[in-house]
């Protein structure tokens, strides 16, 4: 059964993680746009979606600090982490995964309009 592989929490990055808890696989969508650029995004996306949800406090990249902060702290080896980008980022959210991990495997996978849009880092 599913429920006996997959292990969802709830709450604020990597609150509701014990220490030394070790995961295979970590997957992250979180807000990657500025606060200045909200307003640029399409209608359905800017209107509908909670803020804090789309835009980080800082650079468009401080939700990825975060993110890879957590993981590295609980990402089992071998393990992998995926984490959606704006393409804007993808290069820089790259070259952070490669700073956070040396020696695994970073790579950028394109959506299907071909913009680079998910950053996978881990064990080949």
């Amino acid at each position: 059964a599913v429920a006996d592989r997959v292990d969802l929490r709830e709450g604020s990055w990597g609150e509701p993680l014990a220490a030394g808890e070790m995961f295979d696989i970590v997957v992250a969508n979180p807000p990657y746009v500025t606060a200045g650029e909200v307003p640029g995004l399409m209608r359905d996306v800017r209107d509908h979606e909670p803020h804090v949800a789309l835009a980080d406090s800082g650079d468009g990249l401080e939700s990825y600090r975060q993110v890879l902060g957590i993981a590295v702290a609980h990402l089992a080896s071998p393990g992998r982490i995926a984490m959606e980008v704006d393409p804007r980022r993808a290069a820089q959210v790259e070259q952070m995964a490669r700073e956070a991990w040396p020696g695994r495997s970073v790579h950028v996978i394109k959506d299907l309009a071909g913009n680079d849009r998910v950053v996978v880092a881990g064990d080949d």
